[in-house]
């Protein structure tokens, strides 16, 4: 990876994101958020209202179940930086 590639990554903002629909099938989400869309997102994300991912940034990586896979976690904390909650 390049330096300019390096520094670009370090200013994306990755979220970890699981949901848990009523009746549904769990899924987690790795999404790229737009920097401009940031006060929107986490306005949407501290209601109760449906929304999609996709409209607040690109969707990195996604999938069925309680947690993204312990390899793709790590190579994302790797390549971006991102936090997980315990």
């Amino acid at each position: 990876m390049s330096f300019v590639e390096k520094i670009k990554k370090e200013r994306d903002i990755v979220y970890y994101i699981r949901s848990t629909p009523e009746d549904k099938i769990p899924s987690w989400f790795f999404l790229k958020l737009n920097p401009l869309k940031r006060e929107s997102f986490d306005r949407v994300m501290s209601g109760t209202t449906t929304f999609d991912l996709a409209d607040y940034g690109e969707i990195l990586h996604s999938g069925y179940g309680d947690q993204a896979p312990q390899e793709l976690k790590q190579t994302m904390r790797d390549e971006y930086g991102v936090e997980y909650d315990s």
